[in-house]
Protein backbone atom coordinates (compact mmCIF):
# COMPACT_ATOMS: atom_id res chain seq x y z
CA UNK A 1 0.00 0.00 0.00
CA UNK A 2 2.84 2.40 0.86
CA UNK A 3 4.35 1.91 -2.59
CA UNK A 4 1.11 2.87 -4.32
CA UNK A 5 0.58 5.82 -1.96
CA UNK A 6 4.02 7.09 -3.00
CA UNK A 7 3.08 6.89 -6.70
CA UNK A 8 4.74 3.55 -7.42
CA UNK A 9 3.26 0.42 -8.87
CA UNK A 10 3.84 -3.29 -8.44
CA UNK A 11 4.79 -5.41 -11.42
CA UNK A 12 4.17 -9.13 -11.61
CA UNK A 13 6.85 -11.36 -13.11
CA UNK A 14 6.18 -14.93 -14.18
CA UNK A 15 9.66 -16.00 -13.01
CA UNK A 16 11.54 -15.47 -9.79
CA UNK A 17 14.01 -12.68 -10.59
CA UNK A 18 16.45 -13.90 -7.95
CA UNK A 19 16.64 -17.24 -9.79
CA UNK A 20 17.70 -15.31 -12.90
CA UNK A 21 20.86 -13.96 -11.25
CA UNK A 22 21.71 -16.66 -8.67
CA UNK A 23 23.81 -18.84 -10.98
CA UNK A 24 25.57 -20.93 -8.32
CA UNK A 25 22.49 -21.73 -6.25
CA UNK A 26 22.79 -25.18 -4.68
CA UNK A 27 20.14 -27.65 -5.78
CA UNK A 28 17.56 -28.73 -3.24
CA UNK A 29 18.52 -32.31 -2.42
CA UNK A 30 16.39 -35.34 -1.82
CA UNK A 31 14.18 -34.68 1.18
CA UNK A 32 14.87 -36.82 4.21
CA UNK A 33 11.78 -36.22 6.34
CA UNK A 34 11.76 -37.72 9.80
CA UNK A 35 8.70 -38.38 11.94
CA UNK A 36 7.87 -36.76 15.25
CA UNK A 37 6.36 -39.40 17.56
CA UNK A 38 2.76 -38.66 18.56
CA UNK A 39 3.65 -38.51 22.25
CA UNK A 40 6.18 -35.76 21.49
CA UNK A 41 3.91 -33.98 18.98
CA UNK A 42 0.99 -34.06 21.41
CA UNK A 43 -1.47 -35.38 18.84
CA UNK A 44 -1.43 -37.65 15.83
CA UNK A 45 -1.87 -36.26 12.33
CA UNK A 46 -5.36 -37.80 12.28
CA UNK A 47 -6.30 -35.92 15.47
CA UNK A 48 -4.87 -32.68 14.10
CA UNK A 49 -6.84 -33.13 10.86
CA UNK A 50 -10.01 -33.68 12.90
CA UNK A 51 -9.31 -30.40 14.71
CA UNK A 52 -8.70 -28.70 11.35
CA UNK A 53 -12.02 -30.10 10.13
CA UNK A 54 -13.71 -28.31 13.02
CA UNK A 55 -12.01 -25.02 12.17
CA UNK A 56 -13.03 -25.32 8.51
CA UNK A 57 -16.60 -26.19 9.45
CA UNK A 58 -16.80 -23.22 11.83
CA UNK A 59 -15.66 -20.96 8.97
CA UNK A 60 -18.03 -22.53 6.39
CA UNK A 61 -15.07 -23.81 4.36
CA UNK A 62 -14.56 -27.11 2.58
CA UNK A 63 -10.80 -26.95 2.20
CA UNK A 64 -7.65 -25.03 3.04
CA UNK A 65 -4.47 -24.30 1.08
CA UNK A 66 -1.55 -24.34 3.52
CA UNK A 67 1.38 -22.23 2.31
CA UNK A 68 3.51 -22.06 5.46
CA UNK A 69 6.03 -24.91 5.58
CA UNK A 70 6.16 -24.86 9.39
CA UNK A 71 2.38 -25.28 9.55
CA UNK A 72 2.42 -28.22 7.12
CA UNK A 73 5.28 -29.92 8.98
CA UNK A 74 3.47 -29.48 12.31
CA UNK A 75 0.22 -30.85 10.88
CA UNK A 76 1.78 -34.02 9.47
CA UNK A 77 4.22 -34.57 12.39
CA UNK A 78 7.30 -34.59 10.16
CA UNK A 79 10.42 -32.44 10.03
CA UNK A 80 13.35 -32.24 7.66
CA UNK A 81 16.67 -30.68 6.74
CA UNK A 82 15.71 -28.38 3.85
CA UNK A 83 16.77 -25.20 5.68
CA UNK A 84 19.85 -24.68 7.81
CA UNK A 85 18.92 -24.21 11.47
CA UNK A 86 15.19 -24.70 10.76
CA UNK A 87 13.98 -28.32 10.84
CA UNK A 88 11.41 -28.27 8.03
CA UNK A 89 10.65 -29.94 4.74
CA UNK A 90 9.76 -27.25 2.20
CA UNK A 91 6.30 -28.04 0.89
CA UNK A 92 2.72 -26.86 0.61
CA UNK A 93 -0.49 -28.75 1.33
CA UNK A 94 -4.17 -28.77 0.43
CA UNK A 95 -6.60 -30.32 2.85
CA UNK A 96 -10.19 -30.99 1.77
CA UNK A 97 -12.64 -32.28 4.34
CA UNK A 98 -13.80 -35.08 2.01
CA UNK A 99 -10.88 -35.59 -0.39
CA UNK A 100 -8.13 -35.68 2.27
CA UNK A 101 -4.66 -34.18 2.56
CA UNK A 102 -2.43 -33.50 -0.44
CA UNK A 103 1.24 -32.75 0.23
CA UNK A 104 2.76 -30.73 -2.61
CA UNK A 105 6.45 -30.33 -3.38
CA UNK A 106 8.55 -29.01 -6.24
CA UNK A 107 10.30 -32.15 -7.46
CA UNK A 108 8.59 -35.24 -6.06
CA UNK A 109 11.10 -35.29 -3.19
CA UNK A 110 8.55 -36.51 -0.64
CA UNK A 111 7.24 -39.64 -2.36
CA UNK A 112 8.29 -41.75 0.66
CA UNK A 113 5.44 -40.11 2.61
CA UNK A 114 2.77 -41.02 0.04
CA UNK A 115 0.05 -43.21 1.46
CA UNK A 116 0.73 -42.43 5.12
CA UNK A 117 -2.60 -40.71 5.54
CA UNK A 118 -1.78 -38.22 2.81
CA UNK A 119 -1.24 -38.05 -0.92
CA UNK A 120 2.04 -36.64 -2.26
CA UNK A 121 1.74 -34.79 -5.55
CA UNK A 122 4.00 -32.46 -7.55
CA UNK A 123 3.27 -28.79 -7.01
CA UNK A 124 2.49 -28.62 -10.73
CA UNK A 125 -0.68 -30.66 -9.99
CA UNK A 126 -2.16 -27.97 -7.72
CA UNK A 127 -4.29 -26.45 -10.49
CA UNK A 128 -5.85 -29.82 -11.31
CA UNK A 129 -6.43 -30.63 -7.62
CA UNK A 130 -8.21 -27.30 -7.15
CA UNK A 131 -10.25 -27.70 -10.34
CA UNK A 132 -11.51 -31.03 -8.97
CA UNK A 133 -12.76 -29.04 -5.96
CA UNK A 134 -14.60 -26.44 -8.04
CA UNK A 135 -17.33 -24.58 -6.18
CA UNK A 136 -15.60 -25.40 -2.87
CA UNK A 137 -15.00 -22.76 -0.23
CA UNK A 138 -11.17 -22.72 -0.02
CA UNK A 139 -9.48 -20.96 2.88
CA UNK A 140 -6.28 -19.16 1.90
CA UNK A 141 -3.83 -17.11 3.95
CA UNK A 142 -3.09 -13.92 1.98
CA UNK A 143 -0.02 -13.21 4.15
CA UNK A 144 1.81 -16.34 2.97
CA UNK A 145 0.23 -17.19 -0.39
CA UNK A 146 2.68 -16.82 -3.31
CA UNK A 147 1.28 -14.83 -6.22
CA UNK A 148 1.74 -17.77 -8.62
CA UNK A 149 -0.46 -19.96 -6.42
CA UNK A 150 -3.06 -17.21 -6.10
CA UNK A 151 -3.33 -17.25 -9.90
CA UNK A 152 -4.08 -21.01 -9.79
CA UNK A 153 -6.67 -20.50 -7.06
CA UNK A 154 -8.34 -17.73 -9.08
CA UNK A 155 -8.47 -19.85 -12.25
CA UNK A 156 -9.72 -23.02 -10.55
CA UNK A 157 -13.38 -22.23 -9.84
CA UNK A 158 -13.06 -22.46 -6.05
CA UNK A 159 -14.28 -19.60 -3.90
CA UNK A 160 -11.32 -18.17 -1.94
CA UNK A 161 -11.97 -17.27 1.68
CA UNK A 162 -9.18 -15.06 2.99
CA UNK A 163 -8.26 -15.93 6.58
CA UNK A 164 -5.08 -16.28 8.60
CA UNK A 165 -3.54 -19.76 8.51
CA UNK A 166 -5.72 -21.90 10.78
CA UNK A 167 -2.86 -24.26 11.60
CA UNK A 168 -0.78 -21.40 13.03
CA UNK A 169 -3.51 -20.81 15.61
CA UNK A 170 -3.77 -24.57 16.26
CA UNK A 171 -0.03 -24.74 16.92
CA UNK A 172 -0.36 -22.07 19.61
Amino acid sequence: RAIMDAGGQLTNHSTNLIDEIWVDRPALGLATPWPIPNDVAGKSMVEKLADLDGVLLANSCDAVLLTRADAVNWLINYRGYDLAFTPVVLCFAVYHRQHGLYLLDEADRLSALDGRGLMVRPLADLGTILENMSDAQLMIDPASLPHSLLALVSASGVHAVRKACPVTAMKA
